[in-house]
């Protein structure tokens, strides 16, 4: 469930942020969960 709930979050953060790039919210998103 949680996953889920992190893909999705991570598709529409990187619709929202598609002008600054792509890689720029995954490796943002990465770090969210590591951390």
């Amino acid at each position: 469930m949680m996953m889920m709930m992190m893909m999705m979050m991570m598709m529409m953060m990187m619709m929202m942020m598609n002008r600054q790039g792509t890689k720029d919210t995954v490796e943002w998103a990465f770090k969210q969960k590591v951390k």
